[in-house]
């Protein structure tokens, strides 16, 4: 059962959202900092798809933390939830949303650090996970990340080491198949 605060968190979210105004950075920074899966996902929900809306204005370095453990974690450890209002994401949503930060994020001049971050997280997500995060990383992510030839130096070390090899042999197969020309 959620507290008075986590509940009123999430409602003063649903009231900003539906009357379309503004939303406060502290409100997101609380949602963030909650051990509530469903907040955490408002979070992320803020931070992806309002982030214009967040008053003030967040800092990247702050908040990509969060965001990549948000989406690991949505991968590794599956939030089942049948609420229609949900946030929360499946674990191939979760997979597509890193990719976008990927492909996002390349030729960004700040963006070096923050993808050797989260190139890092995808690592041991995968070789911590069983045969379905597996799958999912392999075939959510990296499959589709492979498909841009700028972005296949980041994955090499995959076909080095002999429990992310098969995967990556699989995926770049798929990803040259895919490829994107630009």
């Amino acid at each position: 059962m959620m507290d008075a605060e986590e509940f009123s968190n999430r409602d003063q979210l649903r009231e900003m959202l539906e009357a379309n105004t503004k939303i406060p950075a502290r409100l997101v920074e609380s949602l963030m900092s909650s051990d509530d899966r469903e907040e955490n996902a408002d979070a992320y929900y803020c931070l992806s798809q309002l982030w214009k809306r967040i008053q003030p204005e967040m800092e990247v370095w702050f908040t990509a933390p969060f965001v990549f453990d948000f989406l690991i974690r949505s991968i590794t450890e599956p939030y089942e939830n049948a609420d229609f209002n949900s946030n929360a994401l499946g674990s191939y949503e979760a997979a597509r949303d890193l990719l976008g930060i990927l492909v996002g994020w390349f030729h960004h001049p700040q963006g070096e650090t923050m993808i050797a971050d989260l190139i890092k997280r995808i690592d041991r997500a995968f070789l911590a996970g069983d045969e379905s995060i597996q799958l999912c990383i392999e075939t959510g992510f990296l499959e589709h990340a492979l498909e841009y030839p700028q972005l296949r130096p980041l994955f090499a070390h995959w076909s080095d080491h002999p429990e992310m090899r098969d995967a990556h042999t699989h995926a770049l197969e798929w990803g040259l198949a895919h490829e994107h020309t630009q």
